[in-house]
């Protein structure tokens, strides 16, 4: 295969996924139930709302300062407010009355700093609530400020249509869009050391490196980016408040968009959890939401009626913190555990990776028959580590893949009983991040590695943490992805590449980690290939999902030929298929999440058709 010839096929796939034997009955027993371990949506998220200035001082901004209370603006009040993680609330005034303070972050020299949009101002202020003021340009309307990787705090000007940077001392540099009338909003710092921002009437989201070099990635027509921040693997998060959308950019500027379940919400500030995942504020509709890093989304109301939410932070307690811009209430969210991946043992049973948004993980052994769970040890936090994949091998060892922002992975082995074993750590890498992870019959995992200009390689690790055969790099390849990978007890390994418009390409690669063969699926409109399994059968499985909730299991031959793919189930209201895995004895498990983080395990026969499935949580 040439390097950049995706299109070269070995065999296309001709049958269009169809529907029969849709299940009607919307998760009650016609079907044998292993039973049910559901607890109340309410019981999935603490809240508890803070009375702060009241609904006229208009909370937006909000960030967790070095002494560990949370600060933010009073828009209306002209005021920077303070509250400590008990709730204990005072403010302090702004000396420039009417100034409209929008944003604010906390700064190099252990001062928070913020912007002042009517007075065309960046303000200071000390733990003390000393303010000090620096003018801009007038009219130029800084909106979105945060900290840059050269000691500076970095700022958007709306009417300036420039990005501005300023020291801690007061100098002021500006550096300007190439898109006239850009309206830029909010800017994050990138992984890759330059600075990040949405640009609201361009529909852009926009890269400028610390020596000020610009660079501009077009989103959807109507997109209308507001909050922008960074997850775990380095990619960047935009709250798309015109198309009820997020959007998520690689650090080459790929574009994936995600929708919001909730029509007319109107996504506005976003933040990255102490596990590196992406939430966001929904203020036309009272709610936060959170999406994962396969897009899927969990939506949770606020208690009050008109709280319309803000801004969101995450403070040293590791939960979320938001402004109630209609209440002028400060809200602090304590987050609910996330079933993230399913991998089945050697010995049939299915094991469940579960994290929590505070960093830690655990894994569950679920007994095939009964539904019932063995809960592991709790592990973590570890400071920017986030638990993301999970493998089993007929070692009866699992194989757990985390990452950090910075791009250093962590190869984790686990024992049979879900205990710790053994560690490696590898990169970082620049520009690299561990995707996902396998188990090889011959007892190495294998890592899929992925970079942000389309490269992909896999590695084998024995289970000493030795990496061998890594030199086969394939890429990149227009418009694909290689974004999951599974091991068969052939030898063979598969890796799932997949394309925005439905188009899924399934390979075959040797023990050597060569690629050997391939096969184009799809391109079906609504359709994407979310996940790959292997089975008993050693056929590949892979799981589609579609745009309306809607799931299939397909299996795949060597030659590409597809089989028992019409089985389609769904949609239920509120959960969607993520992850799958295949047990030796010959059946499938299929991973469902709900929005209020339940999750649901199916039980699939060898012919791809719903057996039987349990829901768990939300805990």
């Amino acid at each position: 295969m040439e390097s950049g010839k995706l299109e070269v096929t070995k065999v296309k796939l001709e049958a269009p996924i169809r529907t029969s034997h849709r299940f009607a009955c919307s998760f009650i027993p016609v079907c044998f139930l292993l039973g049910v371990l559901a607890t109340a949506p309410s019981d999935a998220f603490v809240v508890t709302e803070h009375a702060a200035g009241g609904a006229a001082s208009n909370p937006v901004g909000i960030t967790s300062g070095p002494d560990g209370a949370l600060w933010f603006v009073e828009a209306q009040s002209s005021r920077i407010g303070r509250m400590t993680l008990a709730g204990a609330f005072n403010d302090y005034p702004i000396p420039t009355p009417e100034s409209l303070p929008d944003s604010i972050t906390a700064g190099p020299d252990g001062n928070l700093w913020f912007t002042e949009r009517a007075a065309s101002q960046i303000g200071q202020i000390t733990l003390s609530g000393a303010v000090s003021e620096f003018p801009l340009s007038p009219d130029v309307t800084p909106v979105g400020i945060t900290s840059g990787p050269d000691g500076a705090l970095w700022f958007t000007e709306a009417d300036g249509n420039a990005i501005g940077r300023i020291t801690t001392g007061g100098a002021i540099s500006e550096y300007p869009i190439p898109t006239a009338d850009s309206d830029p909003e909010q800017i994050a710092a990138g992984a890759d050391g330059a600075l990040w921002f949405t640009e609201a009437d361009a529909d852009k989201v926009g890269r400028v490196t610390t020596s000020g070099t610009v660079t501009e990635f077009l989103l959807s027509t109507g997109a209308t980016p507001l909050g922008i921040a960074s997850d775990a693997l380095g990619n960047l998060w935009a709250a798309e408040s015109g198309l009820d959308q997020v959007a998520r950019v690689t650090l080459a500027g790929a574009v994936t968009e995600f929708p919001v379940p909730t029509v007319g919400s109107s996504p506005f500030e976003i933040a990255q959890g102490p596990d590196g995942s992406i939430w966001f504020t929904e203020p036309d509709a009272g709610q936060v939401g959170h999406v994962t890093a396969s897009g899927f989304v969990t939506e949770l109301p606020l208690p009050s009626p008109g709280s319309a939410p803000g801004g969101i932070a995450v403070g040293l307690d590791s939960n979320f913190w938001i402004t109630e811009e209609g209440t002028g209430l400060i809200a602090n969210l304590v987050p609910s555990w996330h079933a993230a991946d399913v991998s089945v043992g050697s010995d049939s049973s299915p094991r469940v990776l579960w994290t929590n948004p505070d960093g830690r993980t655990t894994l569950w052994s679920v007994n095939p028959t009964s539904g019932n769970y063995t809960n592991g040890p709790f592990y973590g936090p570890f400071a920017g580590y986030v638990a993301q994949e999970l493998s089993s091998g007929s070692d009866g060892l699992s194989r757990m893949l985390w990452n950090t922002a910075a791009g250093i992975d962590s190869f984790w082995m686990v024992n049979a009983n879900d205990t710790f074993r053994s560690f490696s750590i590898f990169a970082p890498f620049q520009q690299w991040s561990a995707a996902d992870v396998g188990s090889g019959s011959d007892g190495s995992a294998r890592i899929l590695w992925t970079n942000t200009d389309g490269r992909m390689v896999v590695w084998s690790v024995t289970t000493a943490g030795a990496r061998v055969d890594d030199q086969n790099f394939y890429g990149p390849y227009a418009s694909y992805t290689a974004t999951r990978i599974a091991c068969g007890s052939d030898g063979m390994t598969r890796v799932l590449w997949t394309k925005m418009d439905g188009t899924a390409v399934l390979w075959l690669m040797d023990a050597q980690n060569s690629e050997v063969n391939m096969f184009l699926l799809g391109q079906f409109t609504g359709w994407s290939a979310v996940d790959v399994a292997v089975g008993s059968d050693n056929l590949g499985r892979v799981l589609w999902t579609n745009t309306d909730g809607r799931m299939v299991v397909w299996s795949v031959d060597n030659t590409g030929k597809a089989s028992n793919n019409s089985s389609i189930y769904g949609p239920y209201e509120g959960y969607t298929a993520n992850r799958m895995d295949c047990s030796p004895d010959g059946q499938t498990w299929v991973l469902w999440n709900r929005t209020d983080d339940a999750a649901v395990l199916w039980r699939m026969a060898a012919n791809n058709t719903m057996q039987a499935f349990t829901i768990y949580g939300p805990f």
